[in-house]
């Protein structure tokens, strides 16, 4: 039986971050090996920091990757002590309808909302108040457009998306994403900062951080809930404030 139960306050002292990366590499790049997304796994594991990569080369595969990263979150849960809160890192060709996937197929929005809720609810990481305790990293051009998941409300299949705000190269992603989790997860700043300093690496303006609206007001107006998500997964400045442009 799927636990849907979301993690309390005291579990929540207890959690371990982990990236996951599915790259769906378009053909001439997977033949020319240039690979963005293996290359991450590669800075990750020099920084030790918690992650699996995945390669998906169809909407098929782009499943099994979310199959596969439940199981691991569940026996994670299982065999230790603590809750892991994932972090889904897609590394691909984007457009402003989706992300494009090796074999020509898009991962449409839409599609892409309903993989991520599902991962939520089937590892329990969702709330009756619509937070999903999960994160998302675009790497790929107009990866901002995803900021549209948010817009059919809650349940939301993330809490917060950082992305690059128009078309970027792949150097300029990796070094902007190798610099956003070594700052997070090395020198623990939270996610604004990061981004900030993911930035200054790439060289470029580019990346933001987004988040829903109603999330942003519901944590000014004390929610306790939505502090801890704030607190767990880096989304507060040290100042207290927030800045979801930054």
């Amino acid at each position: 039986m799927t636990n849907t139960k979301p993690p309390t306050a005291q579990e929540f002292c207890k959690v371990r971050e982990r990236v996951y990366i599915i790259e769906s590499p378009d053909p001439n790049d997977l033949l020319d090996g240039r690979m963005e997304g293996k290359a991450m796994a590669s800075a990750l594991g020099l920084a030790n920091v918690a992650h699996q990569y995945f390669l998906a080369v169809n909407a098929e595969t782009v499943t099994e990757c979310f199959e596969r990263i439940e199981e691991d979150i569940k026996g994670a849960s299982i065999d230790s002590e603590f809750t892991v809160i994932p972090t889904i890192h897609l590394s691909a060709h984007g457009s402003p309808e989706g992300v494009e996937l090796t074999n020509g197929e898009q991962l449409d929005w839409e599609t892409l909302r309903q993989e991520l809720l599902d991962l939520a609810q089937e590892c329990g990481l969702t709330s009756s108040t619509g937070l999903t305790y999960v994160s998302l990293s675009m790497s790929s051009c107009h990866g901002a457009e995803a900021s549209r998941m948010f817009d059919l409300g809650a349940p939301y299949p993330c809490t917060g998306i950082v992305a690059p705000s128009e078309t970027i190269s792949w150097s300029e992603a990796l070094t902007g994403f190798v610099a956003f989790y070594h700052l997070c997860h090395e020198k623990e700043l939270q996610v604004p900062d990061a981004v900030k300093g993911m930035n200054a690496a790439s060289g470029t303006k580019l990346f933001r951080f987004y988040l829903p609206k109603d999330l942003q007001q519901r944590r000014s107006a004390g929610s306790f809930e939505v502090q801890r998500v704030f607190e767990t997964q880096h989304w507060q400045r040290p100042d207290g404030s927030d800045n979801p442009s930054a």
